[in-house]
């Protein structure tokens, strides 16, 4: 079980109201029960990203199946074993993905599990798409979502959905400056994942991303002093300087100092 979201940034201004970025921001924890004696574990990995293509990944529901069966279809991808290149048609590739999934699961012990696979892609400069493959144990459906022109959250999923809910209204009823941005989508997983800690949902927020440029971007996130990457904690090192840090209101900070970067501005929360 889990927490997962999607959102979606439009810069008005710099590309007329397109999409510029897509996210997908999750919990880390892994849990087997639903009681607070349960055994859990708290740097689970439920969001991926292809470093060398611009593609995202997260899941929820099931743990072992989505997760192995992902790192498997990233590792084809970056090896250029999955995809053709010179296809461009985003149904075909989500078509691809759900192909492998439903191939996978064939040689999968009963009972089935129950699953959904989030899948993004960005296949020309503001040209972005958003699709999900679910299983309903051993059932598989898919279908892509359809991406609005301004910047919300475009997918929630999990046993933390309706906290998540309640979260992003509270801060609405509240007027908050930064609704309709994508620091107010981070700053709703973060506040869910610490007012609402589960059984089910807990540790650190995790994120990965997609620009208008570049590939898949994996992000180091600051939670309650400490850093984090990918849901693992871990002290500062000087390769860490090379990928992008955010706090839980989503400003840039400095992974040593933990610190906004020097520019960067403070958001009101």
């Amino acid at each position: 079980m889990t927490l997962i979201a999607a959102w979606i940034g439009v810069d008005c201004k710099k590309s007329g109201g397109q999409i510029s970025s897509i996210y997908f921001a999750a919990d880390s924890r892994f849990s087997w029960g639903n009681t607070k004696s349960s055994p859990r574990y708290d740097e689970g990995m439920k969001v991926f990203c292809s470093l060398q293509h611009p593609y995202i990944f997260a899941y929820c529901g099931d743990v072992l199946f989505p997760l192995h069966t992902l790192e498997r279809i990233i590792y084809k991808i970056d090896c250029g074993l999955f995809f053709e290149q010179t296809d461009y048609n985003f149904l075909k590739k989500l078509s691809s993905v759900r192909t492998e999934i439903e191939s996978s699961l064939m040689n999968y012990p009963n009972p089935k599990p129950s699953f959904s696979i989030l899948f993004a892609s960005r296949e020309s400069y503001y040209n972005f798409h958003l699709g999900e493959i679910k299983s309903d144990k051993g059932n598989i459906s898919c279908e892509e979502i359809r991406l609005p022109n301004k910047s919300q959250i475009v997918y929630t999923g999990g046993s933390g959905k309706s906290n998540f809910k309640d979260v992003e209204e509270q801060l609405m009823r509240e007027r908050n400056p930064n609704e309709g941005t994508s620091r107010f989508c981070f700053h709703c997983v973060a506040k869910t994942i610490k007012d609402y800690e589960s059984p089910t949902v807990g540790g650190a927020p995790q994120l990965v991303g997609l620009y208008r440029k570049g590939n898949g971007i994996i992000f180091g996130i600051e939670y309650e002093g400490e850093r984090y990457i990918l849901g693992k904690r871990t002290n500062f090192m000087p390769k860490y300087l090379h990928i992008e840090w955010r706090n839980s209101n989503f400003e840039r900070i400095n992974p040593k100092t933990l610190k906004l970067q020097e520019g960067a501005q403070a958001q009101p929360f």
